[in-house]
This record gives structure tokens, C-alpha cells and sequence, in this order.
């Protein structure tokens, strides 16, 4: 946020984040002028800062659920002595690994 930033133009940074209370209540502070406007220039300043900041990553987290990124899932929970899946074939799946290619290096331990 710029600190050159006029009492006018944080009066109009309230009103374009729909805070038109706190808009008021500053400009009726401006209106009454003293030395308190000062001290809460600084708080106002910082508070709308704040508020910028939080509905940015409210933004973010709202688009990241909407996103609905898959679970990613380890091989850990199969148990392939139990059942008919070859585990080299499940691994190339996993991996995307080409027969006749090195297998990735793998950086978590998986059950035997």
C-alpha cells in the first residue's frame, strides 16, 4: 500500500471493498480533523492493508475448493500378496514409467 495515500483516496479504498461504514466514520473524522487524525491514518492505513490481504487469500482458498484437486493417494494401502494385481504393473501406472525405462527414484517408503 502506498503511503502517500490521501485521507480521499482511503475513503475511496473503502468504498471499493464495500466498507461504507468505515468510509463514513473516516470521513466524518477527516471532517472533525485534530491531531487524532494522525494516529488513525496509520491504524486505517494498516487495516485496509489487512483487509486487502485476507479477502485476496479468501479468493484463493474459494477457487482452490472449487478447483476440487484430486486426493493424492500412496500405494501403501494395497496389499498385493492379496489380490491379482501385479505390483511391477500397478508401479508403471503409477509412475508413468515406460517398460524398459528406469523407474523414478522413489522418496517415500511404500509397504513389501
Amino acid at each position: 500500500m502506498r503511503q502517500g495515500r490521501t485521507g480521499r483516496d482511503l475513503i475511496a479504498a473503502f468504498k471499493a471493498l464495500r466498507l461504507h461504514g468505515m468510509a463514513g466514520g473516516y470521513g466524518e473524522l477527516l471532517g472533525n480533523g485534530g491531531p487524532d487524525v494522525a494516529a488513525a491514518e496509520w491504524i486505517v492505513r494498516h487495516l485496509l492493508e489487512a483487509e486487502t490481504t485476507d479477502r485476496a487469500l479468501q479468493s484463493v482458498r474459494s477457487q482452490m475448493h472449487a478447483a476440487r484437486f484430486p486426493l493424492h493417494r500412496d500405494q501403501a494401502w494395497l496389499e498385493f500378496e492379496q489380490s491379482k494385481f501385479d505390483r511391477r504393473q500397478i508401479d508403471q501406472f503409477a509412475t508413468l514409467v515406460a517398460p524398459g525405462h528406469a523407474p523414478p527414484v522413489r522418496t517415500s517408503s511404500t509397504c513389501s
